[in-house]
């Protein structure tokens, strides 16, 4: 996910880089909540040839350059800014992509930061200019395990302000062949919903989909493990869909529902009382 700037198109052969957070403070996306923190400007083109040996070799000039042209920053610790994304329980490698830009903290000591991963600190008193240099991206990477179906990561201050500039979340157990990152751009060009959540065991889970196109679309239902509980193709017309689904006698408990609709996946936790 480009944090703070547009989607930008994979040239890897990936999912494409999901747009980020559009304004300041608390945001809800697809998939995920950010709970502070500020769209910053438009940073100079970093130069690629200067890159630090960390970023991978899959990542081009123009893909370096898109992400490292926003950030999103945090000026207070009241909250500090943290990231929740909704996954299935597995093993995940989770990159972090940062570059100092700002010239009021381009030297070692001027900003310092941690970052922690479900709770606990993965990261302690990183400091961007020392690491890396003033104005030079890097990837910080950590295998970390959800088990309560969220993925939380979080920026603790030190010194000056935390940023981020863009993050990338593989699952290493992952639920779905077709996707590899499972964080949903919030431009996805349909919408779905769960209409009656939390629903009650043995009841019908009703779904409302609204599509751009008919088309044929694919709904998976996975245990908070990754184990697939359900899934099955429906005709979507183009409009408002309602789909209910019954007799599928699920535990009470968490449970995500994906849908896909032409090449868009959005994930959605249901809970079954």
């Amino acid at each position: 996910m480009n944090v703070a700037g547009p989607s930008v198109a994979s040239t890897d052969g990936g999912p494409d880089w999901a747009a980020g957070a559009t304004s300041n403070g608390m945001f809800t996306g697809g998939g995920y909540t950010v709970t502070a923190g500020n769209v910053g400007g438009t940073n100079p083109v970093l130069d690629y040839g200067l890159r630090d040996a960390s970023i991978p070799s899959w990542m081009d000039a123009g893909t370096y350059a898109s992400i490292f042209t926003n950030e999103r920053w945090d000026p207070g610790s009241a909250p500090e800014m943290g990231y929740r994304f909704t996954v299935p329980n597995g093993s995940y490698t989770v990159n972090i992509f940062v570059a100092n830009n700002c010239s009021c903290t381009e030297n070692p000591g001027e900003r310092i930061y941690s970052i922690s991963m479900e709770g606990s600190v993965v990261e302690a008193d990183l400091d961007l200019a020392a690491r890396y240099g003033h104005r030079v991206g890097g990837m910080l990477s950590y295998d970390i395990n959800v088990a309560d179906g969220e993925l939380d990561i979080t920026f603790l201050h030190g010194t000056e302000n935390t940023l981020i500039n863009a993050i990338e979340v593989k699952s290493m157990t992952s639920v779905s062949a077709k996707t590899r990152f499972l964080i949903n751009d919030p431009s996805t060009k349909f919408e779905f919903t769960i209409s009656q959540n939390p629903v009650l065991q043995n009841k019908p889970i009703q779904l409302m989909i609204t599509s751009p196109n008919k088309v044929n679309g694919e709904v998976t239902i996975f245990s908070l493990n990754g184990k697939v509980v359900k899934t099955f193709t429906t005709n979507l017309e183009k409009g408002a869909n309602e789909l209910l689904i019954v007799d599928l006698l699920l535990q009470k408990g968490f449970y995500l529902v994906q849908v896909e609709n032409n090449g868009d996946v959005v994930l959605r936790k249901l809970l079954v009382n």
